[in-house]
């Protein structure tokens, strides 16, 4: 299982961390916390979930 902390997600993704925070006030994605110091990270599960949001954009954004 990978965990990846907010710096390494929206590396991973490409994007800013403005707009991964943006995505996670909406509550498109929403990141787990550690137990152990408070950290968000991001699982396998949300690498997913962002992948389906942005292409259902870009499919919104190409019907427009």
């Amino acid at each position: 299982m990978i965990k990846l902390n907010v710096t390494e997600f929206a590396k991973e993704m490409g994007i800013s961390r403005r707009t991964l925070y943006r995505y996670i006030e909406k509550g498109l994605i929403t990141p787990r916390v550690s137990s152990f110091n408070g950290q968000r990270y991001f699982t396998e599960e949300d690498v997913l979930k962002y992948k389906e949001c942005e292409e259902i954009q870009c499919q919104q954004t190409t019907q427009n």
